[in-house]
């Protein structure tokens, strides 16, 4: 990506307000389709929600151009004397324009500057894909359709270019939902999809698997997973026994009857916690009764769903399974498969690495950015961990196409930013990216202090457990944390940590643009500060003042109904 030299042109005086679009700020949509010209309301409202008045003397003027000689996702952004001009040659690009544009404006409270100079880029890698886990009740479950359009517009403006998110009503639920829940979920997913393709991003749907109600014929039933880290969760149906691969065919080819108006761009297909099955024939599931289940599935899915591709998930897979996988893919009847998704919630899989597919397919990685260190998952506030996902982004980088990383809900929007600035621009480094991250989002805040606040988190990320005096909690991933042997020296080192991060969110509040101190992104930082240095004080998850926090994050997340993984934790 070129980043030529800017040059700071101050716009001097007044101040606006989020409560309606600042008029210091033109938009001339005239050179886009009418269809496009959207993309002007998304930058006035960002620039509005950062001032503090309606009017104010600041100004510049925007132009946005539609211009096909910049192919694919290549935009360009010029400013000079206060008017600047995104130009691409699609909708999506000039969406990454529009947060170039907006990254480069520094913000203050009640002002901005603008800057001259330009910007040609166009992200590195093509795939650049949020998984937002519509289940549980977590915040994209109970979120109305204008909340996740506007968080969708939100990472758009950071690179993403793609969404999976399940259409129809998870499985895992159903036995929970109350009248009305079903027919709300599924009526926001034809809204959602057709808002995905006003933006012109892709949305990637649900492909197909082994897993289905509760109350599914329990002679259908498959045999559990060996390897308990797969999951057993749910009902997973098996395909070799008989009626078991027509149920599954009739399952999934209803599901996409139900939402034929959602044009989805890739249907995936998932392998293990929810599905899987141990039985002779099956064995070993990631390598064989996988592969046969998906195949027909795809068949059918290509029929109800024309032009879309199938993205064949790999998570968890054994080496053996990678092996009876690339064996297949040397097939000519593997042609279904359009690219491959390869688990990273740990170091990304050797065999990967060290084994050439036998075709020319792309390679999607899975950052897991959600469930590391604590749980509930997001339930203590933010999670930063910028760091370990530039390491794992370096062991790929090479060999990947793209990523799609797994979110439970709010709680990881830095880390979600992280990654996919990382792809975008492999150049750059987590540190470079947290500080556009801070100028952009907290205006006022010293971006360098904020990277130290932001290291303080990662830091104290994996909790002891204070109960068993072991150095982590079970049952969640480690991380990437200073190792301790002695379980008090990490206790002590963490308590260390969590009070200078608490009295540096203070410190770092009081400079903050006093529009965006209530912010639900800094909302979530702060609060997990707060709680950070309760409970590594108190060695235990409840305080009045950290009960106080968890209730106010209940709120930012719509959290009153999740489960216990997610929800914080008021009422363990």
């Amino acid at each position: 990506m070129s980043r030529p030299a800017f040059f700071a042109l101050l716009l001097l005086g007044g101040a606006a307000g989020a409560a309606s679009a600042y008029d210091g700020v033109k938009v001339d949509s005239s050179g886009v389709r009418t269809a496009q010209a959207f993309v002007g309301d998304i930058l006035l409202t960002r620039v509005a929600e950062r001032m503090t008045s309606a009017t104010g003397t600041n100004k510049l003027a925007v132009a946005y151009v539609l211009d096909p000689s910049l192919a694919g996702e290549r935009y360009r952004v010029t400013v000079k004397d206060g008017r600047a001009e995104v130009r691409a040659g699609r909708t999506r690009a000039l969406i990454f324009g529009t947060g170039a544009l907006l990254r480069r404006i520094a913000w203050a409270d009640g002002a901005f500057a603008g800057a001259d100079g330009m910007i040609d880029a166009c992200p590195a890698k093509p795939f650049r894909m949020a998984y937002t886990a519509r289940h549980f009740y977590n915040w994209y479950h109970m979120a109305s359709t204008d909340e996740l359009v506007r968080y969708i517009e939100d990472l758009s403006l950071w690179g993403i270019n793609g969404v999976h998110m399940q259409f129809a009503y998870p499985v895992v639920d159903l036995e929970y939902a109350r009248p009305g829940d079903v027919e709300r979920f599924e009526r926001i997913s034809h809204e959602f999809g057709a808002a995905l393709a006003r933006m012109d991003l892709d949305y990637i749907g649900y492909g197909g698997g082994n897993q289905a109600p509760f109350n599914t014929d329990p002679r259908l039933k498959a045999e559990p997973n060996v390897d308990p880290k797969r999951g057993n969760n749910g009902f997973n149906v098996c395909p070799a026994k008989p009626g078991g691969l027509e149920f599954l065919r009739r399952q999934q080819s209803a599901a996409l009857a139900r939402f034929k108006d959602v044009r989805s761009s890739w249907l995936e297909h998932w392998p293990f916690d929810e599905g899987g099955c141990a039985c002779a024939a099956c064995s070993p599931w990631g390598g064989n009764g996988y592969l046969s289940l998906c195949a027909a599935l795809a068949a059918d899915n290509a029929k109800a769903c024309p032009g879309s591709k199938s993205l064949l998930s790999t998570w968890t897979f054994h080496d053996d399974e990678f092996a009876r996988l690339y064996a297949y893919l040397a097939k000519p009847e593997s042609d279904w498969i359009g690219a491959i998704l390869v688990d990273s919630h740990g170091d990304f899989p050797k065999y990967v690495l060290e084994h050439e597919l036998p075709r020319k397919i792309p390679i999607v990685t899975f950052p897991e950015i959600s469930m590391w260190g604590r749980e509930p998952w997001g339930g203590f506030g933010a999670v930063a961990m910028p760091s370990r996902f530039e390491r794992l982004f370096r062991q790929c980088e090479k060999v990947v196409s793209g990523f799609q990383f797994y979110s439970e809900g709010l709680a990881e929007d830095l880390n979600k930013v992280v990654v996919t600035q990382l792809y975008c621009d492999p150049s750059r480094s987590w540190q470079e990216i947290v500080r556009d991250y801070c100028r952009y989002e907290f205006p006022g805040v010293d971006p360098e202090r904020f990277v130290t606040l932001v290291t303080h988190l990662e830091n104290t990320q994996v909790l002891p457990n204070f109960d068993a005096k072991s150095n982590v909690m079970p049952n969640v991933g480690r991380g990437d944390v200073p190792h301790f042997d002695d379980f008090e020296a990490r206790c002590r080192y963490c308590l260390d940590e969590a009070r200078k991060g608490e009295a540096l969110s203070a410190e770092l509040e009081r400079s903050l643009s006093s529009g965006r101190r209530s912010s639900w992104r800094w909302r979530q930082i702060r609060l997990r500060t707060v709680i950070d240095r309760e409970i590594f004080t108190a060695r235990s998850w409840h305080t009045p003042t950290s009960d106080a926090a968890y209730r106010e994050l209940v709120k930012i997340y719509n959290a009153d109904r999740t489960y216990g993984c997610i929800q914080p934790p008021i009422n363990r």
